[in-house]
């Protein structure tokens, strides 16, 4: 059985506030973070956790190899070991929640702390986001060089030992298709996908979200626990969700929330006796987080709606199947 669950928000605009400075950050401070400031990624993950989330996602986004040769200064090499350093803070702020809230929790109870914690997803970012890549190309050219692009990440995020994937801001159609080819050599792996789109409905290269999303979902419907889209407004969102679920088969969505999400009268957002998580679940949404300039904070409100509507209803929270959740404990059955 599935059920509605609550992630992390932005963790780059959360992570600002545990470096504690007024200085202007670069674009790969957090990739930074990493190598110099591990103590602020690690706090940043457990405010998150502290705030309510049940999914926190890794500091991986920016991982990759272009990006720490050009902007680190450090070679190829570091790669890895900084995706496994990404994974080890990320459990330890876990360990460090339950040592928090679970009074009997020991390191020895293995089944009750797999149970009962938090999840851990690796997240991806998108090739053609952080690479540009030359759409003159031909199409096996291009997809090949995304397949290794996604490749070695997700390999070595799994490894670590991350219950699920990630990916964000997948901009095109080939991209998709790439992607899928990879999870064909992980069949194990869960994972969710959020698309980037125009209010027009349509991915960066001009094909239909609704077409792409539905083929991505029902070629992997044993992998995929959602899908969703980024970088549209409420009544977009709204409608998208209608365009892929016209069928029988009710695909579930994530949301990756912000104020343009929010209910308006006269263009000013509603918040008053207003419940957010109640709202976007009747419309489809199970998973449920923040998107850009969202703090631990954001993710606290989040989780006290969806405690309160979970209260006040006797709605099942489920979706198409009960999947296994994490791709190290195949035991830990129904927490996605």
């Amino acid at each position: 059985m599935d059920k509605l669950m609550i992630f992390d928000g932005s963790f780059e605009d959360e992570l600002r506030k545990h470096l504690n400075t007024i200085e202007e950050l670069p674009e790969d401070f957090a990739i930074k973070a990493l190598e110099f400031k591990r103590f602020a990624v690690y706090k940043t993950h457990l405010a998150y956790l502290r705030a309510g989330a049940q999914i926190i996602r890794t500091n991986t986004y920016r991982v990759r190899t272009n990006f720490i040769k050009s902007r680190l200064d450090l070679p190829p090499i570091i790669y890895v070991p900084l995706i496994n350093v990404a994974v080890k803070l990320a459990k330890q702020a876990v360990i460090t929640y339950y040592e928090e809230t679970a009074n009997k929790y020991t390191y020895e109870d293995y089944d009750r702390y797999h149970e009962h914690r938090p999840l851990i997803a690796g997240s991806c970012g998108s090739c053609h986001v952080s690479w540009n890549l030359d759409p003159s190309k031909d199409e096996e050219t291009l997809i090949m060089t995304l397949i290794d692009f996604h490749k070695q990440r997700v390999q070595k995020l799994l490894e670590a030992g991350v219950d699920l994937l990630t990916f964000e801001s997948i901009p095109s159609k080939i991209e998709a298709n790439a992607i899928t080819r990879v999870l064909a050599r992980f069949p194990d792996a869960r994972v969710w996908i959020n698309f980037l789109c125009s209010e027009s409905g349509k991915l960066v290269d001009g094909n239909k979200f609704a077409k792409i999303a539905t083929k991505f979902y029902e070629s992997m419907s044993s992998q995929v626990i959602a899908i969703g889209a980024e970088g549209v407004s409420r009544g977009t969102m709204i409608r998208l969700i209608q365009e892929v679920n016209i069928k029988d088969i009710k695909i579930p969505f994530v949301l990756y929330a912000e104020e343009c999400h929010m209910p308006t009268i006269n263009e000013i957002p509603i918040t008053l006796q207003y419940n957010f998580v109640e709202d976007w679940t009747s419309k489809g949404v199970r998973y449920i987080g923040g998107g850009t300039h969202t703090f631990a904070n954001d993710i606290m409100e989040l989780r006290n709606q969806m405690n309160r509507y979970r209260a006040s209803t006797n709605m099942v929270f489920t979706s198409l199947k009960a999947r296994v959740c994490s791709y190290q404990a195949k035991d830990n059955q129904s927490k996605l």
